[in-house]
């Protein structure tokens, strides 16, 4: 179940970031080896914001920079007012870091989204 939260992230960006925390599924140009190795083509991860021009999300997949990904929101409910052209979508990732051992997940990742 996604925890919708739409409150705009105030920051000295070009464009206006939002929270939208949900769940994701991606394929990686880089793991896809490690992916299926570990028991499929596709991954979750954590989306925590977005805004016109990228995605903050949050994955065990360390994934390089320059590198691809596609992902869909997992549980996207057609009557969404807001992710309705994030049905699935390409971006490059812009960096890559690790988060503290506390946290759900492994890697903190921001990417551009970009037409594939």
């Amino acid at each position: 179940m996604a925890v919708r939260v739409q409150q705009k992230i105030m920051e000295r960006r070009s464009q206006e970031r939002y929270e939208y925390v949900a769940p994701i599924i991606l394929i990686s140009d880089q793991r896809e080896a490690e992916l299926k190795r570990d028991g499929g083509a596709y991954a979750y991860a954590r989306m925590s914001n977005y805004s016109a021009s990228g995605i903050y999300f949050e994955s065990d997949y360390e994934l390089p920079a320059g590198s691809w990904i596609f992902f869909r929101l997992s549980n996207f409910l057609a009557g969404s007012r807001d992710f309705k052209e994030l049905r699935g979508y390409g971006a490059r990732i812009k960096w890559c870091r690790p988060l503290p051992v506390d946290q759900s997940f492994a890697y903190g990742i921001g990417a551009e989204f970009k037409k594939i």
